[in-house]
C-alpha cells in the first residue's frame, strides 16, 4: 500500500462503495469516512476501529502502516500573528520580522 486510497480499495474497488463499506465497518458516518479519503489521512482516534475492520476482511494493517500512509495534516484557519518579545534586545517579533518594541499592542 502506498496511500490511504489503497486501504479503501481493499474494502471495495469502487471508491463510493469502498467509503460506504468502511463507514459501516468502523461505525462512522459516510461523510466522515469520505473526508478521510479526500484528505488522504485517517485520524489517530479512528485507527483502532479501522485496523479491526480491516482484520475482519483479511487485510493486515497496523498502526505503523497507518502512520506511513497518512499525509501530514494541513493547517486550518488563519495563521497566528507572531508576537514575541525578545527581552534582551527589547525588540518585538511581528510576522517574522524584528521591529523596535513599542508595547504589546497589535496593529
Amino acid at each position: 500500500m502506498q496511500a490511504i486510497g489503497d486501504l479503501f480499495q481493499k474494502f471495495d474497488p469502487t471508491p463510493s462503495k469502498a467509503v460506504t463499506e468502511m463507514a459501516a465497518a468502523v461505525g462512522e458516518k459516510r461523510d466522515t469516512v469520505y473526508r478521510w479519503l479526500k484528505a488522504g489521512r485517517i485520524p489517530e482516534t479512528s485507527w483502532e476501529p479501522v485496523i479491526d475492520a480491516a482484520a475482519r476482511r483479511g487485510v493486515e494493517i497496523d498502526a505503523a502502516t497507518l502512520i506511513r500512509l497518512n499525509r501530514p495534516s494541513k493547517r486550518r484557519g488563519r495563521k497566528p500573528k507572531a508576537l514575541a518579545l525578545d527581552s534582551v534586545k527589547k525588540k518585538a517579533v511581528r510576522g517574522g520580522r524584528v521591529v523596535p518594541f513599542r508595547g504589546l499592542e497589535r496593529r
